[in-house]
């Protein structure tokens, strides 16, 4: 496979959208999150995080 190709994944993370797991990845510059399995899509600038 192509290095340009390979998806950097968040281990454990579940998508909000079709509740799969292990299905996130990250885009090749960090900018967006996106489902693998679905359409789901969100801007790093979107995410909140838990405190």
């Amino acid at each position: 496979m192509n290095k340009d190709k390979r998806l950097r994944f968040v281990s454990g993370a579940i998508c909000p959208k079709c509740k799969k797991i292990d299905k996130i990845a990250l885009t090749k510059d960090d900018k967006k999150i996106f489902c693998v399995s679905c359409d789901f899509e969100e801007s790093r600038s979107e995410i909140k995080h838990k405190d």
